[in-house]
Order: C-alpha cells, then structure tokens, then sequence
C-alpha cells in the first residue's frame, strides 16, 4: 500500500472514533469518550505524519512569481 492510502485509512479510523467520542460524550460514558478522543488524535497525527512527507507540490513557477511579474510591469 502507498502512504497515501494507509494516509487516508488512518484518518478514517481516526474519524470513526472522533464520532463514537462526540456519541458516547452525552451519555456519561465519559472514560470510553475520552479514551476514544485521545485515540482519535493519535491516528490523527500519525496521518498527518505520513501524509505531509509524501506531498508532491505542482511543478512550475511559484503563484507569487506571476503577481512579481505584473508588479514589476505596473511600475
């Protein structure tokens, strides 16, 4: 599997469990609430970890090196 996929899947358990906290909270089932909150933030994290490095940023110019293009015309 590609770190984008395993990515998304930690994410995606990661939301499930932010869900089952936000349901269980109301009821005063606080100790699973919380236990799945603080799960939820870990796979959140471990996510981002993975999905940052991996990033492809678009090839070409900068957006800023057009707007200092038009500047440079407009003076």
């Amino acid at each position: 599997m590609s770190d984008a996929v395993v990515a998304n899947v930690l994410f995606g358990v990661g939301f499930v469990l932010m869900i089952l906290s936000m349901v269980l909270g109301p009821f005063e089932i606080t100790r699973w609430a919380v236990l799945s909150a603080c799960l939820a933030c870990c796979f959140a994290l471990g996510a981002a970890a993975i999905a940052f490095p991996t990033w492809e940023e678009p090839k070409g110019e900068r957006p800023d090196a057009e707007k200092e293009k038009r500047d440079d015309l407009n003076k």
